[in-house]
C-alpha cells in the first residue's frame, strides 16, 4: 500500500520528463497522476479532455496498475506471454499469432519470477557500484598523492635553481 502512495505523490508526465512536481489530480483512464500543468493541458486535448480526473488529497490513495496496450489491438491490454516466441501478447494476439505454441502464460504468473530476476539484478548492480566507488576512492587518492609529489618536485627544482644561481652569482663575483 505504500508503493501505491509513493507512485502518485509525483506527476506521472513530468517524472517523465525527469522532474519532481507534486500531482494533484488522477486520471484513471489514463492511470497517470497529473500536477495543475499537465492536468491542464489534459483537460485541453481532445482525446482526454473528456476524462474524468480525481483531486487527489493526502489520505487518497490510487493503486498503480499499469495497463500496457497492444500495439496492434488498441483496444486490449498485453496480458500474456509466450515464452516459446518470448513476446508479451493481447488475447486476441494470443489467439491469432499463438495457438499453435507449446508455452502461453499470463504476465501475472510470471511476475514472482521476474521480480526475482530483477532482484538478484539489482544486488549485482549494486555490488558492482560499491567496487566502482572503491575504485573511484583509490584513484582519486592517487591524484591526491601524484599532485603532492609533482608539488614536492618543483620544489625541489625550483630550490635547486635558485642555489645555483646564487652560486654562480657568488662565483662571478
Amino acid at each position: 500500500m505504500e508503493r501505491a502512495r509513493e507512485d502518485t505523490k509525483n506527476c506521472t508526465c513530468c517524472h517523465r520528463e525527469g522532474e519532481t512536481t507534486p500531482a494533484t489530480v488522477w486520471c484513471p483512464v489514463c492511470d497517470d497522476a497529473l500536477c495543475d500543468v499537465c492536468a491542464r493541458a489534459h483537460s485541453r486535448i481532445s482525446s482526454t479532455r473528456h476524462h474524468d480526473t480525481t483531486a487527489l488529497t493526502s489520505e487518497a490513495i490510487i493503486p498503480r496498475k499499469r495497463n500496457i496496450k497492444c500495439k496492434e489491438h488498441k483496444d486490449e491490454n498485453i496480458k500474456f506471454l509466450c515464452k516459446d516466441c518470448k513476446k508479451v501478447t493481447c488475447h486476441t494476439c494470443c489467439v491469432i499469432y499463438h495457438r499453435k505454441c507449446e508455452s502461453v502464460v499470463t504476465l501475472e504468473s510470471e511476475l514472482p519470477a521476474l521480480k526475482s530476476q530483477l532482484l538478484n539484478k539489482k544486488e549485482t548492480i549494486w555490488k558492482k557500484q560499491i567496487q566502482m566507488e572503491a575504485k573511484v576512492d583509490a584513484v582519486k587518492v592517487n591524484v591526491v598523492s601524484e599532485k603532492d609529489r609533482y608539488a614536492r618536485m618543483e620544489h625541489d627544482i625550483k630550490s635547486l635553481v635558485t642555489t645555483r644561481e646564487k652560486k654562480i652569482t657568488f662565483m662571478e663575483k
